[in-house]
């Protein structure tokens, strides 16, 4: 009975041994799998079998993805080398949209000019009622008050 019981648990821990070389065990059963480790070699050469499958396979991707870069590479070396060169004319729809867009930058300018000389105004009219207040401190002329 104990040993049905103790194939069923290293059934459980031979189960971990793929998510532990994945790495998707959480600390809790990431400890209790290591700790089984160190008493189980069975589970230590599954462990070493999985890394071996699981960094042979991604040196096969890894491969897999150089000759697929180097065939793009080639092909678009080849598809350069075959166009002729085109001659630079402008479709008459992307001087359309040149030339309204320049009008939309010259009338924004428009309006930002408009704007900072309003505040200029506004601006030169106050430094002018500082400068009437500055004399009228300087000459001691009383204000007027009116009612």
């Amino acid at each position: 009975m104990d040993h049905a019981r103790g194939a069923e648990g290293h059934r459980y821990f031979e189960g971990l041994a793929v998510s532990h070389v994945l790495g998707g065990l959480d600390d809790s059963e990431g400890r209790v799998f290591r700790s089984h480790l160190l008493e189980c070699g069975v589970c230590r050469a599954r462990v070493g079998e999985l890394r071996a499958i699981a960094h042979e396979l991604a040196d096969v991707e890894r491969d897999e993805r150089r000759v697929k870069a180097a065939r793009a590479i080639e092909t678009k070396r080849r598809e350069v080398e075959e166009e002729p060169p085109e001659p630079s004319a402008s479709s008459p729809r992307s001087v359309q949209v040149a030339a309204l867009l320049g009008l939309v930058v010259i009338m924004g300018l428009a309006a930002w000019a408009f704007t900072l000389r309003g505040t200029v105004t506004n601006l030169q009219l106050a430094v002018d009622q500082l400068l009437k207040a500055s004399t009228v401190r300087e000459l001691g002329a009383p204000w007027r008050v009116v009612p």
